[in-house]
């Protein structure tokens, strides 16, 4: 696992849970699995590209 994706995962999960937040935006598609179920979410999708074009986009990378 990447360092970010595991920093999310774990310190920034912790983080959001201990300081009791209400609503998180996140500027990219990557939210911790483990939060609370009232937390409300908003993940910023930045580009649709890989619809309109899904050739040029390998599955690996989706």
């Amino acid at each position: 696992m990447k360092f970010f994706r595991l920093w999310t995962q774990t310190r920034f999960a912790y983080n959001i849970w201990k300081d009791d937040v209400d609503i998180l935006w996140m500027p990219m598609h990557n939210i911790p699995l483990i939060r609370k179920k009232r937390l409300k979410t908003v993940v910023t999708v930045h580009d649709l590209a890989f619809k309109q074009f899904p050739n040029t986009f390998p599955k690996k990378d989706l």
